[in-house]
């Protein structure tokens, strides 16, 4: 049984753009300081002392004038020399005005503008393309804010934070191998992830089809006081459809151990996954415990399970009885047929003659094949009367009467003859393979 994964781990992906996005209001106030020491070309006392007024009118709350008054000055300026890169100041001082009116696509599309204006100094036009990413996002323009992430990139390595957000804005898009890009960047910056963190990469992991990732990712959070079986459930399945179905039975176990897992269906699927993950003789242990103490119905469906699971483990004399109880549970043809067959390729003789002997009086399918698979069973025990009547039978069917007839051949005429020479090897083969 496969478990899908669920929905609890897919949380608001824009919520965690809130952080870098108060960072970017912190940085469009504090940009203006230190203006007179600024990298651009000089700016007049006047200009100075203006924006610095501005500034001081937005910290006390006056953001609607700072606004009107810094998109007017901005616009009255040219953008060569030191008009311009005033105008560019402005139209800064604008942006954060704009985010304080909570209007980011206005505050977005004014640091646009802003950067475009090439006399200002590239470190301050990296710094409004970072911040107008973060604007972008913000107001809900996913596509531009993920364009200019990627262009941000090619231009400057970018920390650890940016890498989330750009993360975050791919996933937002639908855009998963472009957020599991940015991803790995982010966790190679990343020394300890947080829960939301942890949240997003498995958003991204799962959408992007990493299921092994996605589930160590859950793994991460197993130890935690807040987890629930729902979780260990998650990170099995993410494991089972990785190809990993070994971590999935150890996930599985441990979260039955700790008293998470439970009841006869977790129980089931503990079984499973211990057959599936190459430990079968454990997932036998486990159904024989259950169907004695009656934590699991001892029904055919879970004495095949059984069966099966002895069988797996090559726990023969095990398999054989556990073929044994289903067959006479159900007194079907198929299952003393299934008994029977696999006495016979194990060279459990007499075991193959009394479960095909019952298949035959049940009516089996392919009953030439089964008369031929009990003559070779009598043979090899040394009963020559008894072989040579399954031979007589299998050689009216046509599936099987070519075969018989040289089993037949090869043991002529007598009951007892000299020490039941074995008959030629293809025959042999043959009728053991069917």
């Amino acid at each position: 049984m496969m478990i899908e994964p669920g929905y609890p781990y897919r949380r608001d992906i824009c919520k965690g753009l809130r952080p870098l996005f108060c960072s970017v209001m912190a940085a469009l106030l504090l940009v203006l300081s230190g203006l007179a020491q600024a990298d651009g070309p000089a700016l007049s006392q006047s200009t100075v002392d203006r924006l610095q007024q501005l500034q001081q009118q937005l910290s006390s709350g006056q953001t609607a004038r700072v606004l009107k008054e810094s998109r007017a000055s901005a616009r009255g300026l040219s953008r060569q020399g030191a008009e311009g890169w005033a105008k560019a100041l402005y139209l800064q001082l604008a942006a954060s005005a704009a985010r304080r009116a909570e209007q980011p696509g206005e505050a977005a599309e004014l640091l646009s503008q802003a950067r475009a204006i090439e006399v200002a100094p590239y470190a301050s036009r990296l710094k409004w393309l970072e911040q107008e990413a973060a604007l972008r996002a913000r107001a809900g323009e996913f596509d531009e804010s993920a364009r200019l992430y990627h262009r941000w990139a090619s231009q400057a390595s970018l920390p650890a934070k940016a890498l989330w957000s750009a993360a975050q804005v791919d996933a937002h898009r639908g855009a998963w191998k472009e957020a599991s890009d940015w991803l790995g960047q982010a966790r190679s910056a990343t020394s300890a992830l947080n829960d939301e963190q942890r949240q997003l990469a498995l958003t991204i992991y799962q959408h992007a089809g990493n299921d092994a990732a996605a589930a160590a990712m859950i793994e991460l959070q197993l130890d935690g006081q807040d987890t629930d079986a729902e979780d260990w459930r998650q990170a099995a399945a993410l494991y089972q459809r990785s190809g990993e179905p070994g971590r999935a039975a150890a996930v599985w176990e441990a979260g039955w151990q700790r008293g998470l897992l439970k009841g006869s269906d977790d129980l089931l699927q503990r079984i499973r996954l211990h057959m599936a993950g190459g430990t079968p003789a454990r997932a036998g242990e486990i159904l024989a415990a259950a169907l004695k103490d009656g934590r699991l119905e001892n029904t055919a469906a879970n004495q095949r399970l059984l069966a099966q699971a002895w069988t797996q483990a090559r726990a023969r004399d095990r398999a054989l009885a556990a073929w044994q109880g289903l067959a006479e549970h159900t007194d079907s043809a198929a299952a003393w047929q299934e008994l029977g067959e696999l006495a016979y390729g194990w060279g459990r003789w007499q075991h193959t003659v009394e479960a095909l002997t019952r298949a035959l009086q049940r009516s089996a399918d392919h009953p030439g094949r089964l008369w031929l698979l009990k003559g070779v069973a009598a043979y090899e025990l040394g009963d020559a009367r008894q072989a040579r009547e399954a031979f007589q039978q299998a050689a009216r069917h046509e599936e099987s009467s070519d075969q018989a007839e040289k089993w037949l051949k090869t043991l002529g005429e007598s009951d007892d003859g000299p020490s039941l020479a074995k008959p030629e090897a293809s025959a042999v083969t043959d009728a053991r393979g069917g």
